[in-house]
């Protein structure tokens, strides 16, 4: 219970900070400047994230979003290193799966 608590508070935060902009506009978030993805885009890349296991998910948006290390998210999942880097590996080969196979 405490795991699912502190990932919902984990993603309440990342929600609150995302830019609420919409698609193909150019943002500004603490100096520097980039693009945020069109809708298309957008949609996509959360239909390919929703065929994620929920804990696989939540470790890749940790790394590639949240730029956690592999033990800072140890640490937050209270998990082994070893564990967070298999879930990292399964979830990046089941998006490339779903990439090819769209």
């Amino acid at each position: 219970m405490r795991i699912a608590f502190h990932s919902y508070l984990d993603q309440r935060a990342a929600q609150q900070r995302a830019p609420q902009l919409l698609g193909g506009e150019d943002a500004t978030i603490g100096g520097a400047r980039f693009d945020v993805p069109a809708t298309e885009e957008r949609e996509e890349l959360e239909a390919l994230l929703r065929r994620l296991k929920p804990i696989e998910r939540e470790v890749l948006l940790r790394f590639h979003r949240d730029e956690a290390s592999v033990e800072e998210i140890a640490r937050q999942l209270a998990m082994p290193a070893g564990t967070v880097k298999s879930h990292l590996h399964r979830a990046r080969a089941r998006l490339r799966t779903a990439k090819r196979s769209r």
